[in-house]
C-alpha cells in the first residue's frame, strides 16, 4: 500500500494525547508505523499544532468549548451541549478545509456525530473517501424515540454518505439501529474493543498491593473503571454500600479513573457515611490498571464495555447493564451479570448475592474468561483490521469502486 495522507476530525472527547483511549491511540501509531501520515484534527481553547510520536495535532478555536458541558447543570449543559455541536460545524469545518488544502489528503477519517458531518463534506468537495467512525450508541439505545429527538446528532451523521462506516459494538443496539437508520450495510463494519488476552496473572500478589493502596488485608473489593463522568452512573455503586456493608463489612469500593463527577461522589460517599470505604485512585497509567483488575472480587462496569471484557479476561465476576443488546457479550448469571435499567437503584441486592457465595462468583469469572479468550480479538488483531479495511476502502475508491 503506497503512503496515504489521513486527515481526521473529532470532537473533545480526544482533546489532550494523555486523554486518548488506548485503541484510538494505538490506532494512529499503526498507520504510522505503516507509514502513513496523520493529521488529527480536535477544538480547543486555542490554535496550536503539535506533533506526539509522529502524530500532527491540529487544534482550533471555538466558542464554546468546554470539555465538561455538565458542569453546568443538567438544562444548561444540554444547551451548552447543542451550542457546541452547532459552532464546532462552522470552525471545524473552516478548519479543515484549510488543513485539506495544505496538506492534500487522501483520506478523510471523521469521529463520532461532530465530526463526521465536516469529514463527509470535506471528503465530497475534495472528491475523496471519508471514513465515518462511531463508539457506541448509547443514548439511542436507551432512550425513547421521543427522547431521541434531543440527540438527533448521531442518525443524522450516519444518513450522510460515507465510503466507509466503522461503527464500535458496545452492546448497544448499533446493528438495529443502523439499520433502521439507513446506513448502507455493505459499507458498515461492526468492531469490539481490541484487548491484551495475556492480562489475567494468577500470581499476582493481591494483598501486598491491596496493602500499598490502604485496603486491609483479606479485604473484597468492587472494582469501577471508568471515567466520572454522569453517563457512567458510578453512583449508583457508592449508593448501594450502606447496605452492602451491614451483611459484609469487608468490601471496599476502589474507583480508577477521574472526570468531572468525582467531587459529587466524594460528597456522596461522606453523606452515605462510606467516605472510607470508597478509594478514589485516580487515573492511572495504562500499564497498571490491570493491577487493579487483578485485585477485584467484582468489576462494576455500568456503563461501558471495556472494562466488561478487560474484566472478563482478568478472571472476575463482571456486572454492567443492558444497553439494549448487551445480552450478545454477557449472558446474565452465566459469563457475568446483567442489570436492568429500571434496576439500577437497587445494585445492593445484585451485590450482597454475588458476595454471599464465592462459589457463584468464581463461576462466573472462569465462564468469562473463557467465553473472552474464544471470542474477542487481541488489541493488535482490533487494530490491524481497522486499518486494513480503511486502506481496502481507499484502494477500490481509487479504482473506481464507490
Amino acid at each position: 500500500m503506497r503512503k496515504l495522507v489521513f486527515l481526521e476530525i473529532a470532537q473533545n472527547v480526544w482533546s489532550k494525547v494523555v486523554s486518548w483511549t488506548p485503541i484510538v491511540y494505538l490506532t494512529r501509531k499503526e498507520l504510522i508505523e505503516r507509514g502513513h501520515e496523520v493529521h488529527y484534527t480536535i477544538p480547543d481553547d486555542g490554535n496550536d499544532y503539535e506533533e506526539h510520536e509522529g502524530i500532527r495535532i491540529h487544534r482550533f478555536w471555538m466558542p464554546f468549548y468546554y470539555n465538561n458541558p455538565e458542569k453546568f447543570g443538567k438544562g444548561v449543559s444540554f444547551i451548552v451541549a447543542k451550542a457546541q455541536y452547532f459552532f464546532f460545524q462552522i470552525f471545524g469545518t473552516l478548519k479543515m478545509a484549510i488543513l485539506a488544502k495544505k496538506v492534500k489528503p487522501d483520506v478523510i477519517y471523521s469521529h463520532g456525530p461532530y465530526g463526521i458531518p465536516i469529514g463527509s463534506f470535506i471528503g465530497k468537495l475534495r472528491g475523496i473517501p471519508n471514513v465515518s467512525r462511531t463508539y457506541g450508541f448509547v443514548y439511542a439505545s436507551i432512550y425513547s424515540p421521543v427522547q431521541q429527538l434531543a440527540y438527533f446528532e448521531l442518525p443524522l451523521s450516519l444518513r450522510l454518505p460515507s465510503a466507509l462506516y466503522l461503527i464500535g459494538d458496545d452492546g448497544t443496539k448499533v446493528k438495529t439501529l443502523s439499520k433502521r437508520w439507513r446506513v448502507p450495510q455493505d459499507k458498515a463494519h461492526y468492531l469490539v474493543g481490541g484487548h491484551n488476552k495475556n492480562s489475567y496473572d494468577p500470581s499476582f500478589d493481591v494483598e501486598s498491593f491491596k496493602k500499598k493502596i490502604g485496603i486491609p488485608s483479606g479485604s473484597r473489593v468492587i472494582l469501577s473503571v471508568c471515567s466520572l463522568t454522569k453517563l457512567k452512573r458510578t453512583e449508583c455503586v457508592v449508593k448501594s454500600l450502606p447496605k452492602v456493608l451491614e451483611s459484609h463489612k469487608d468490601v471496599y469500593h476502589v474507583i480508577v479513573g477521574d472526570g468531572p463527577e468525582e467531587e459529587n461522589l466524594k460528597r456522596l460517599a461522606n453523606s452515605l457515611g462510606v467516605r472510607e470505604r470508597v478509594k478514589f485512585m485516580g487515573r492511572v497509567p495504562f500499564s497498571d490498571v490491570q493491577k487493579f483488575y487483578n485485585i477485584a472480587d467484582i468489576v462494576a462496569a455500568i456503563w461501558s464495555m471495556y472494562p466488561v471484557f478487560e474484566g472478563m479476561l482478568s478472571k472476575k465476576c463482571v456486572m454492567t447493564l443492558n444497553l439494549g443488546e448487551t445480552d450478545r457479550f454477557v449472558k446474565n448469571m452465566e459469563t457475568g451479570v446483567l442489570i436492568e435499567y429500571p434496576d439500577l437503584d437497587e445494585l445492593d441486592r445484585v451485590f450482597i448475592k454475588l458476595l454471599d457465595s464465592d462459589e457463584l462468583r468464581e463461576r462466573i469469572a472462569e465462564n468469562a474468561r473463557r467465553w473472552a479468550l474464544e471470542n474477542l480479538d487481541t488489541i493488535e488483531g482490533r487494530i490491524s483490521k481497522e486499518v486494513d479495511l480503511i486502506e481496502k476502502t481507499v484502494e477500490d475508491w481509487e479504482k473506481g469502486e464507490r
